[in-house]
């Protein structure tokens, strides 16, 4: 009877052991789909982006850029979630801005020159 036991507990550990060995769906990809705007709300158009975010122990940094087009409209697609980024916004005439996380450890904070 011990036996039975035993043989049920090492099936039972193999087939949990199965389960977690199972391939699984890579993770969906983030997108920022966003305006540029002045303070006054007016659209920037032709803004540059630069979405930045450091060196994970399986991902290299993060260096992805794009351009506003002409109602101030952007997109960036394909961005690894659960990771810490920084969205920066520049156009000559304009004052720099930013937002994101400032260091690894820290959570997102709202855009600052």
């Amino acid at each position: 009877m011990n036996r039975t036991l035993l043989f049920a507990a090492v099936l039972a550990s193999i087939a949990a052991a199965q389960q977690t060995n199972q391939p699984t769906e890579p993770p969906k990809k983030a997108r920022i789909s966003k305006s540029v705007v002045s303070s006054k709300g007016a659209p920037i158009p032709r803004a540059q982006l630069r979405l930045n975010g450091p060196p994970t122990l399986n991902d290299p940094a993060v260096n992805q850029s794009a351009t506003a087009d002409d109602a101030g409209k952007f997109v960036i697609n394909n961005i690894e979630p659960r990771r810490n980024y920084q969205l920066t916004a520049q156009r000559p005439g304009f004052v720099a801005a930013r937002y994101g996380a400032r260091s690894a450890a820290a959570t997102a904070s709202p855009p600052s020159a």
